[in-house]
């Protein structure tokens, strides 16, 4: 890497392969990322409900948080997430689907708790559950044409402010502490705190907790993704961290098409990661400076020979942040 001291820092990345080749459509697709710090302390159940977290021979759904609540999947399939990322959330059909992840001990949490997930209802027709322990002990729903939250058994619901729309991605977020006093049970639509109230009494610690129904019935009707459970309260500024945490590694909208990396490496925060823009692909080699042994067509760029090559791209960075990047390749040939 080559660093040139001034006001806006040139940066060169340069890639040294010996007989090798970079497939940049995947290997750079790997770059996005982001820090998430708080945002696992007291996660006990952590669900991303996509392809690479569902094993479909055996329907295992996984849990990531460590403390191994997988999940079986009854028959919801895999489907695009919120941007738009194939086989990165899941599909309930509304009468027979959903993820049922035990009863962990790890899950049968009585006094302070966050549900969190993200879905996309296709019908809001009637009563439908996104997450539910038990006998609604606690539950993320949809009822009375909004999104509630209840945490003894149905006996009262906390009703979101908002009225979703069919076809529409939501992040919904429900917290309880039974010690904290008043407006202990509160409800997050998108990273906002909608409503709150007092309530009292411990949640119950029976019954299996099920993604995208209650029980046998109260089945989901659309797509749900990355559902979180917490040991404890998230704060505000927690829940609209995770609210805006997730970025797709690649995105397959149009206005993304050609695109090689998207990282936005912004000056307020060396972890916020995510929108490096490089000057152009791999189709041609067109603003690329490559040695001899570099060629680069089809949006695939080879090295080859016995001697180290170099390829790069100057990218803008800005003096006094610190930015970190990473790449994978493959090597074809050569020990």
């Amino acid at each position: 890497m080559k660093i040139k001291k001034t006001t806006l820092i040139p940066i060169i990345i340069a890639i040294v392969i010996v007989g090798g080749s970079l497939f940049l459509g995947d290997a750079l697709a790997s770059l996005g990322f982001f820090s998430t710090d708080s945002l696992n302390k007291g996660l006990v159940g952590h669900w991303p409900l996509d392809s690479a977290h569902l094993n479909s021979t055996t329907n295992r759904v996984d849990d990531i948080s460590g403390y191994s609540n997988h999940g079986t999947n009854v028959g919801a399939t895999l489907t695009t997430d919120r941007y738009g990322q194939s086989n990165a959330a899941m599909s309930f059909n509304g009468t027979s689907n959903y993820v049922d992840t035990g009863n962990g001990v790890s899950l049968q949490i009585t006094d302070r708790i966050t549900f969190s997930a993200w879905v996309k209802i296709k019908t809001y027709d009637s009563e439908r559950f996104i997450v539910c322990k038990g006998s609604q002990n606690p539950a993320l729903d949809y009822y009375s044409s909004r999104f509630a939250w209840t945490t003894n058994g149905g006996v009262s619901y906390l009703y979101s402010t908002t009225y979703p729309v069919a076809d529409v991605w939501y992040h919904v977020v429900g917290t309880y502490d039974k010690d904290s006093g008043a407006n202990n049970r509160k409800i997050f639509i998108n990273g906002i705190q909608e409503n709150q109230e007092t309530v009292t009494g411990s949640m119950s610690t029976s019954g299996s907790l099920r993604i995208g129904s209650l029980g046998g019935g109260y089945f989901t009707k659309g797509s749900i993704s990355d559902v979180r459970i917490y040991n404890r309260v998230l704060s505000a500024a927690e829940i609209t961290r995770l609210y805006q945490s997730y970025k797709p590694k690649l995105s397959t909208g149009t206005l993304n098409q050609k695109l090689v990396l998207d990282m936005p490496l912004r000056p307020t925060s060396e972890k916020v990661g995510s929108n490096i823009v490089t000057n152009g692909g791999f189709d041609t080699d067109t603003s690329w400076t490559k040695d001899s042994n570099w060629t680069i067509s089809g949006g695939v760029a080879t090295a080859n020979g016995s001697n180290s090559n170099s390829i790069y791209q100057p990218v803008g960075l800005q003096a006094g942040k610190t930015y970190r990047y990473s790449f994978n390749y493959v090597k074809s040939s050569g020990g």
